[in-house]
C-alpha cells in the first residue's frame, strides 16, 4: 500500500477527498524523531527524590515520545510508592505510557514483586500499550522513605528509554550505558574488597603489635622481677640484721657513734618523737641536735645554738647496709 501526505481536502460530494487521523500524523513523526525522552537539558522527565525524603517520589518537567506520539510534563509531578513489604524487597519502575484506546500518554508506577533478590517488573510493549522506563525504585523491606540513593536512572538506556535530540532519531547510549554500569561496578566491588582487605591488614597489624608488646613486657617483667626480689631480700635481711632487738637502741648508737666521729661524745638529755621519726637531743654544750629518718635509708642531723641552725649533715645508708655516706650540707 503507498501512502504519502499530507494534502488539502477538498469537499467532493459532500466529503472531504483527503481524511487523515491521528495515527496518520504519528507515523509520519516516528519516522524522524525516535522513542524516548527529548533531550533538551539532562532533567528532562528525571526521577528525583522529595525534598523531605518520603514514600513518594517527583518526576521534574519535560517531553518525551513515543511512535509519533508527544508528551510534555509542565511540572513536578508528585507519585506516591506503595508501602515496602515487612521482610523482602522490591524494585518499582517509573515509566511514560502510551495507552492506544485511552488515547493519551502519562507517567506511571509499576510496582515491582516482593524477594530476597528483586527485579523490576518488566515493559509493556504490544498493541495496547508502549512504555519507556524512566528510572527504578529500589523499595528496602521495612523502609519508609525514598532518597536518591534508591533511585537508578535508566533514562539513558535505549533498550528500556533512551534520548531523543532534535528532530533526528535517538542517539543510542545503551553501550555508552552498560559500559558504564559494568565500569561501576566492577569498580565498586574492586574497591569495596580493597577497603575491607585494608582493613583486616591494618587490624592484623595491630592486633600482632599489641600481642608482641605484651610479650615483651612479660619477657621484661619476668626477667627482672627475679632481680627485684633478690635485692629486696638482701636489703631486708641487711635492715632487719640492723634493726633487730632494740630498734631505738640501735638507731642511738649509730646516732653516738656519729657524734662521736664529728664532735666527740657530749652528755645531754634525749627525747624521742611519738612516731618515732624524730630524736632531739639537748647537750650540756647548750647545743640542741635534731635527728630526722627522712626514710629507711636517710638521715638529716641539725644542729641549733641558742635556736638558730648553725649547721645540718645528712646521713645516707647504701641499700645492702653496708656503707654509710655522711655528707655536711649549706645552711
Amino acid at each position: 500500500m503507498e501512502r504519502c501526505g499530507f494534502f488539502d481536502a477538498y469537499l467532493v460530494g459532500g466529503e472531504y477527498d483527503r481524511v487523515y487521523l491521528a495515527e496518520s500524523f504519528a507515523a509520519y513523526f516516528a519516522s524522524f524523531i525516535g522513542n524516548g525522552v527529548y533531550a533538551k537539558h539532562s532533567n528532562q522527565l528525571q526521577v528525583v527524590q522529595q525534598s523531605t525524603p518520603a514514600m513518594s517520589i517527583q518526576v521534574l518537567g519535560g517531553q518525551g515520545w513515543i511512535d509519533g506520539y508527544w508528551y510534555e510534563n509542565t511540572d513536578s509531578l508528585s507519585i506516591p510508592i506503595e508501602v515496602a513489604d515487612g521482610v523482602l524487597n522490591r524494585i518499582d519502575s517509573i515509566v511514560l505510557r502510551l495507552g492506544f484506546s485511552e488515547r493519551d500518554m502519562w507517567l506511571a508506577i509499576k510496582k515491582g514483586t516482593p524477594a530476597n533478590v528483586p527485579s523490576p517488573p518488566a515493559l509493556t510493549r504490544n498493541a495496547d500499550y508502549y512504555e519507556l522506563q524512566l528510572a527504578e525504585i529500589s523499595v528496602p523491606a521495612s523502609s519508609i522513605s525514598i532518597t536518591q540513593a534508591q533511585i537508578t536512572d535508566t533514562r539513558a538506556n535505549a533498550n528500556v528509554c533512551g534520548w531523543v535530540t532534535g528532530v533526528i532519531d535517538q542517539i543510542d547510549t545503551t553501550t555508552l550505558f552498560n559500559q558504564f554500569e559494568t565500569y561501576f561496578e566492577e569498580f565498586k566491588t574492586f574497591y569495596e574488597q580493597e577497603y575491607v582487605n585494608w582493613t583486616e591488614e591494618q587490624k592484623n597489624a595491630y592486633l600482632a603489635w599489641i600481642t608482641n608488646q605484651e610479650n615483651e613486657f612479660t619477657d621484661w617483667y619476668n626477667e627482672h622481677t627475679a632481680s627485684w626480689q633478690t635485692q629486696f631480700n638482701t636489703w631486708f635481711q641487711t635492715i632487719q640484721d640492723q634493726l633487730s632487738g632494740d630498734i631505738a637502741g640501735q638507731l642511738q648508737s649509730e646516732i653516738n657513734v656519729a657524734n662521736e666521729k664529728i664532735d666527740g661524745y657530749t652528755s645531754g638529755t634525749t627525747t624521742f618523737s611519738a612516731d618515732g621519726t624524730t630524736i632531739t637531743q639537748l647537750l650540756q654544750s647548750g647545743e640542741t641536735l635534731i635527728t630526722t629518718f627522712i626514710d629507711n635509708l636517710t638521715i638529716l642531723q641539725e644542729w641549733f645554738v641558742g635556736g638558730v641552725k648553725v649547721k645540718q649533715k645528712r646521713i645516707i645508708f647504701s641499700t645492702d647496709g653496708t656503707v654509710i655516706n655522711e655528707v655536711k650540707e649549706e645552711i
